[in-house]
């Protein structure tokens, strides 16, 4: 949660009487420092991480230590069905979200104690974290554009799988480990790199689902023969969908300067840190989702009769 490290954001234009009668109460300046006073450039500080900053080390170890059980017995379940369709899908969604796992833990140890791993170790969790999110949005997109043919294949979903990964590069460059914390820079000019991180965000959390959810509409209005199916892994994007929009609201709040007065800077960071927060429980809710559909059959892919209505197929999805 990078609204921890980045506390010190600036108000792009003056502020409101209410902050500057702030500024005024708080500080007091001589006669030159008060005609000098730039207040458009004054630091608005987020009250975020004095708020949340003391409870996130045990909510990182919480939703670790539930995720990586939940997705543990995940997997054993699914060793139990060889014969699945989805296999691919979900053997591959619940591996990457145990990567994101055990690249939290380390995100634990770093809140609590201060990060002692390294420079390098710090861009390899950074790009570990982001990565696993990026194959699991485009395993589930890929896996819902597969299910046309029936059974998705292993070759193809481990290329979506891949290719996860490679869009976390820009985040593992653009990580940075100063005063024995490790974050993703947000104050920083929006480089080439960091631009491409937010459009590999925007693309992932935003464009898959609303790609995904517009076809499924289109195909079901024209009574297609057939359209992507609904299930239980499209809640990846429930929990990620609120972060990609803060990203690009905070990118183009840095880029454009659209935000005008610290409060409304506030509010943005309360945003992109709740966001945040909401996509990590993805790692134990939706491990724990797709385990209750293994083990009660209640978790099945929801296919379009041929009169439009939708209707559950269980050999699809367990």
């Amino acid at each position: 949660m990078g609204n921890c490290v980045n506390t010190a954001r600036r108000a792009t234009q003056n502020f409101t009487s209410e902050d500057l009668e702030s500024v005024l109460y708080n500080y007091s300046y001589s006669e030159e420092d008060y005609n000098d006073l730039d207040y458009g450039a004054t630091p608005c500080h987020s009250s975020f991480c004095p708020t949340f900053g003391n409870s996130i080390p045990a909510f990182f170890a919480t939703v670790c230590a539930l995720g990586l059980l939940a997705n543990a017995a995940l997997g054993v379940a699914l060793h139990k069905r060889p014969s699945l369709q989805s296999r691919a899908v979900l053997s591959l969604m619940a591996l990457a979200s145990a990567i994101f796992a055990v690249a939290m833990s380390f995100f634990a140890a770093g809140f609590s104690s201060g990060w002692s791993f390294g420079e390098g170790s710090c861009q390899v969790a950074q790009a570990l974290w982001y990565g696993s999110l990026f194959a699991q949005g485009l395993v589930v997109a890929g896996g819902a554009l597969q299910a046309k043919w029936s059974r998705p294949s292993w070759c193809l979903t481990w290329v979506f799988f891949a290719a996860g990964f490679a869009l976390a590069v820009p985040a593992g460059i653009e990580s940075k480990h100063t005063d024995g914390v490790c974050f993703l820079s947000r104050i920083t000019p929006l480089t080439s790199w960091r631009l491409a991180h937010v459009l590999c965000c925007l693309a992932v959390f935003l464009l898959l689902p609303l790609a995904l959810g517009t076809a499924k509409v289109v195909l079901w209005w024209q009574r297609s023969s057939w359209e992507p199916p609904v299930n239980m892994t499209w809640f990846f994007f429930f929990f990620w969908a609120p972060y990609g929009l803060a990203v690009l609201l905070d990118a183009l709040a840095e880029r454009l300067s659209f935000v005008s007065t610290c409060t409304s800077l506030k509010t943005l960071d309360y945003f992109l840190g709740l966001s945040e927060g909401l996509g990590i429980l993805h790692c134990c809710c939706l491990g724990i989702l797709l385990l209750w559909g293994q083990l009660t059959s209640t978790g099945s892919y929801l296919v379009p009769t041929k009169t439009g209505a939708v209707s559950s197929n269980k050999n699809l999805e367990p």
